[in-house]
């Protein structure tokens, strides 16, 4: 009777076991979908408590790592922010270029924007083709005034990912506020034929139309932008608003500043292979 007794618990026990193991792994990804959610409703300390109780060893646990590094960046949660990344970047043999991105942002949002750009380039060495890591390191160095520096990493961002609109605005508005229309233009119109989500979309479009519309008076500091994209015969074109011209033919049912202009431009200006500018380059051949 005892061992028949014994034999029961045993196979309860075990059936217990297995059962939870199996489950885990199903609840740890729900926990962390779940967390996921919870950070893009903006609440992050109650996402953070659902990522601090996976398990070490899930087999979610790294991606869920990289979740609570953003989770704290975005709870303003720093130090909690850096002292992980840093951890995790010692620990990892993954490919972690995401967390060299929250790691510099976390430093560059504490105003230690140098130290951000240290962590930055330490990343780009180690993840050179990571878009995320100049886009983030333009960002700081555009915060520093070191727009010279920003718009090389802003190109060096779209050519590891061409798309990108966020690197392509700021790109624009940048060359905008130089008073180099073309090149302000053809970034812009780039960002606005690949943002996806609607509201963003308008928010381009009416960064475009201010700078289209000559609305905004440029404030140029006399930024290099290197060799080549000599666009000053368009732009002198486009201040002088030769699109607003009874004889200009619009081809676009849509009367705007920024369609006058833009179609000016594409009127304008002739693709040149031995032009080395990135504008050049980069836009025009599309």
């Amino acid at each position: 009777m005892k061992n028949t007794a014994t034999t029961i618990l045993m196979i309860l026990f075990v059936n217990t076991v297995l059962s939870q193991l199996n489950a885990q792994p199903e609840n740890y990804a729900e926990l962390l979908r779940e967390a996921i959610v919870l950070m893009d409703e903006e609440k992050y300390d109650e996402s953070i408590e659902k990522i601090l109780q996976i398990s070490e060893s899930d087999s979610v646990y790294g991606s869920a790592q990289y979740e609570l590094t953003l989770a704290y960046l975005r709870a303003e949660r720093y130090d909690e922010c850096i002292a992980l990344c840093e951890r995790l970047v010692k620990d990892s043999d993954s490919d972690i270029n995401q967390v060299y991105s929250n790691w510099g942002t976390a430093y560059d949002r504490k105003e230690e924007k140098e130290k951000a750009i240290e962590i930055f380039n330490e990343g780009i060495k180690k993840f050179p083709k990571s878009y995320l890591l100049h886009f983030n390191k333009a960002v700081t160095l555009e915060n520093l005034e070191r727009k010279e520096e920003a718009v090389a990493s802003y190109q060096q961002a779209l050519i590891y990912h061409p798309t990108h609109v966020p690197s392509n605005i700021r790109l624009g508005v940048i060359a905008a506020k130089e008073g180099h229309y073309t090149k302000a233009m053809l970034s812009l119109m780039y960002a606005l034929i690949f943002e996806q989500n609607a509201e963003r979309k308008s928010s381009v479009v009416n960064i475009f139309e201010n700078y289209a519309d000559l609305s905004v008076s440029p404030e140029p500091t006399g930024i290099n932008f290197g060799k080549g994209d000599d666009f000053s015969e368009i732009d002198l074109l486009i201040k002088n608003k030769i699109a607003y011209n009874k004889s200009f033919k619009m081809k676009s049912k849509i009367n705007s500043a920024m369609t006058r202009q833009f179609q000016l431009i594409m009127e304008a200006i002739n693709y040149d292979e031995e032009d080395p500018g990135f504008w050049m380059q980069f836009y025009v051949p599309l």
